[in-house]
């Protein structure tokens, strides 16, 4: 490129979109393998399960209709058989059937780790100058996420029952004081385990939590999306309440 090419032009959405600390945390902790990095959450290597992970991927590759299945595209949504499994974990977990809860398949999406479903969660509701309700501390990979996407991040305490659910009560009047209740799209919490706290939202906040939510949904749902670390298995899980 020489030195009369204009320089490129990013997008707004581009140019809102800042370097992740989570880059740089994760860069030190893989530069020095004695650092032991809380914050980067890598994996100890020791626990991998890499013997496992071979034994599957041999089984899978060495049958070729599974493999050449394996490797071809699949939907949007994800492989059909793992979003159905999905729904009977569900369904065991809940003790309950996919007509008492309202599910089929179709209603799972299979993401690429937790960002990926973060992302695609604010891309289909945010549009630049919309509120988001967050605690605070709250999970700064997806807060950086919503900067990028233009949205507004207001914070609410918490304490160690977990996000204070009165603090967002007040928070929902004033902004609906100041004429802007239009512009909130959703309330972000984790209900256990939160990022970086380790907190759990208490069982009594939480019925107290969509009480308010339906309290301020006047022109449009104020949609509560939960995120849940399980207890019973490695994964998270996003839910629309």
């Amino acid at each position: 490129m020489n030195s009369s090419t204009p320089p490129l032009q990013f997008s707004s959405k581009a140019r809102r979109t800042k370097e992740q600390p989570i880059n740089a945390l994760i860069a030190a902790a893989m530069a020095n393998q004695k650092l032991v990095n809380f914050a980067a959450g890598l994996v100890d290597s020791h626990t991998l399960p890499t013997e496992t992970v071979h034994q599957i991927t041999d089984a899978m590759l060495s049958d070729h209709i599974r493999a050449r299945a394996a490797l071809q595209y699949e939907t949007t949504l994800g492989l059909a058989e793992l979003r159905r499994t999905a729904l009977r974990h569900i369904e065991s977990l809940e003790n309950k059937s996919s007509d008492e809860l309202g599910l089929t398949p179709a209603d799972f999406v299979i993401t690429t780790g937790s960002q990926q479903a973060l992302y695609i969660i604010g891309d289909i509701l945010i549009d630049p100058g919309d509120i988001v309700i967050a605690a605070n501390p709250s999970y700064f990979v997806y807060t950086g996420t919503l900067q990028s996407l233009g949205a507004k991040v207001m914070t609410v305490p918490m304490d160690d029952n977990g996000m204070d659910i009165d603090a967002v009560d007040r928070l929902l009047a004033r902004i609906e004081r100041d004429g802007k209740l239009d512009r909130v799209r959703m309330i972000y919490c984790t209900s256990y385990f939160q990022n970086p706290t380790g907190l759990t939202l208490s069982r009594e906040r939480r019925p107290k939590l969509l009480e308010i939510a339906r309290k301020y949904s006047k022109s449009h749902d104020v949609e509560i999306y939960q995120r849940q670390k399980p207890t019973h298995s490695y994964g998270w899980a996003f839910g629309r309440v």
